[in-house]
């Protein structure tokens, strides 16, 4: 009994395609073989990277919330910045004016000890003329 060609076609179609996934899969498992690696050796190492991969997570949970920290600080800091910047620029506005004071108090000092001068001179005057 033989078969109509085109069945026979399809039929050796898809027996090729049968051989070349078994080609594929042999040729894989030549690749896991030349590293050594059994089902079991390839199932350790994805446990191990598993494991790896759950370190680094939370290690990664920790580097944030030390980022968060330090985040946390630095805002404080920056306000605190602030905060010293305005009493600096307050006490700046202080002295400023006690220093005008103090400038006018010695002007005002100036002026007195002139006038002093002026009335000890005419004291002086006053008793040589009341002596003579």
């Amino acid at each position: 009994m033989e078969l109509e060609p085109q069945p026979q076609a399809a039929m050796e179609r898809e027996m090729f395609n049968m051989k070349m996934r078994i080609h594929e899969y042999e040729e894989r498992l030549k690749q896991v073989n030349l590293h050594g690696a059994t089902g079991e050796t390839l199932q350790r190492e994805n446990e191990e990277l598993k494991t790896r991969m759950l370190d680094l997570e939370r290690s990664d949970v920790a580097q944030r919330d030390q980022i968060d920290s330090l985040t946390m600080i630095c805002m404080k800091t920056r306000t605190a910045i602030e905060s010293l910047q305005n009493a600096n620029i307050e006490l700046k506005q202080r002295y400023d004016e006690a220093e005008k004071r103090r400038k006018d108090a010695e002007s005002k000092l100036t002026e007195m000890t002139k006038e002093l001068t002026k009335y000890r001179e005419m004291a002086q005057n006053l008793e040589t003329i009341t002596i003579e």
